[in-house]
């Protein structure tokens, strides 16, 4: 774009003269010791009026690859799964949020400040810049926000879709993998194997030996990844809590159930505990089975189940009152 193109652009939107405008380049170049060209000191000052004089370039969901830098989005928010967890005796927000557009849906990862900055809420239309994509434990592309990554609340576009893909409430026995589910279910069984996993505490790879690919010798921090099996009386499944899924499964962070030792206390008080989970199940192909991927679980809600019970009461009687049940 030329110097006067962006002129006029930012005449048009900030109700400036074309010679105001050129003073403030002027200036602009000035305070940059005349490092920047005219069109460099136009376009910062474009930035700084909060006018968008480059169009930007709009990446689809389908084309994210892992390892992709610097890209934007258009998304509209479907789902948001929201935890505190504590570090170090420092209390932390984690967020994994859901966002689709026309070409399918993906996981963006905000972390404490991050949250409260951009207060996002389910079905939002959104802008995301400055965006990055990795691949996680389980193989699967997520995004997170640069060191210059930004969200901007955006008008409503009728062309998203409204949601992603919804949790489907099911029985074990009917799980296929690719879709996600809700599930009723009691937790039976879990693994007797190393659950604590190092982490960078740079960029919360998984490390071992305190050595991080990225940013070389570190000292690392503890997570969880805790396997079970959980039945619901129609079948039962191998389901995996990855991170702060497995530290909000235990009730504790990494690090206070490692310096307490009372992992095998939150186990054992977790063996029947029933809960209704959500989750995407896949095939491992190294062992041939299915597992059930949770991305969040909560408690049953005993008022609701009552609520429920009484409803379908209503609909098989409906010529009784609730008293004479």
């Amino acid at each position: 774009m030329s110097l006067e193109e962006i002129i006029q652009k930012i005449k048009e939107f900030s109700g400036m003269s074309e010679e105001e405008i050129k003073r403030k380049i002027r200036e602009k170049q000035r305070e940059l010791y005349g490092l920047v060209s005219p069109e460099g000191a136009a376009h910062i000052l474009a930035r700084e009026l909060g006018i968008e004089v480059v169009k930007k370039e709009y990446v689809k969901i389908s084309e994210i690859k892992p390892g992709m830098y610097n890209f934007n989005l258009k998304v509209r928010v479907s789902k948001i799964f929201t935890r505190e967890f504590e570090k170090n005796g420092v209390k932390k927000k984690v967020a994994n949020i859901f966002v689709v557009d026309e070409t399918g849906e993906i996981r963006l990862c905000l972390w404490n400040e991050q949250i409260d900055m951009f207060s996002l809420k389910e079905g939002d239309v959104v802008e995301i810049s400055g965006a990055y994509s990795r691949k996680n434990v389980f193989g699967e592309t997520e995004i997170r926000l640069g060191m210059y990554g930004d969200i901007k609340l955006l008008p409503d576009d009728p062309s998203l879709p409204k949601s992603g893909k919804e949790y489907i409430s099911s029985t074990i026995n009917k799980f296929e993998p690719g879709k996600r589910y809700k599930v009723r279910a009691a937790i039976v069984y879990v693994f007797d194997t190393n659950i604590f996993y190092e982490v960078c505490p740079e960029c919360g790879v998984i490390i071992k030996d305190s050595m991080c690919q990225i940013h070389g010798e570190v000292e690392p921090e503890h997570t969880v990844i805790v396997n079970a099996i959980i039945d619901d009386g129609y079948g039962n499944v191998r389901a995996v809590f990855f991170r702060e899924v497995g530290e909000k499964l235990l009730g504790s962070p990494a690090e206070k159930l490692l310096k307490e030792n009372s992992l095998e206390k939150k186990i054992s008080e977790l063996l029947g505990k029933e809960l209704v989970f959500y989750g995407k199940v896949r095939k491992n192909e190294l062992f041939k089975r299915k597992e059930f991927i949770i991305d969040d679980f909560e408690e049953i809600d005993p008022e609701k189940e009552t609520e429920k019970i009484l409803e379908e009461l209503n609909y098989f009687f409906p010529d009784k009152s609730v008293k004479e049940y």
